[in-house]
């Protein structure tokens, strides 16, 4: 009985550790991929920012304040009294 029980415990650990990495793994490839379409937005965004005129700027930088998470600091007149 001694070496079945070593066989099952070491099987458990062992698919264990195999879970853990591949929870690592698939992990890594989400944020990859993520950061990737996050990289492609930014850049659309830039173009668009690049090439906006003045009737259609504030809506591409509220576009390009949504895709930096950016809360921003807005200095009103109220600021300097």
């Amino acid at each position: 009985m001694g070496i079945l029980d070593v066989l099952l415990s070491s099987a458990v650990i062992v698919a264990l550790i195999e879970y853990i990495s591949k929870n690592k793994s698939n992990n890594i490839q989400y944020i990859t991929s993520a950061r990737s379409e996050w990289r492609k937005d930014m850049k659309q965004t830039a173009c668009n920012l690049y090439q906006a005129d003045r009737e259609h700027i504030g809506d591409v930088f509220a576009e390009l304040k949504v895709n930096l998470n950016g809360y921003g600091f807005l200095v009103s007149e109220s600021y300097y009294k």
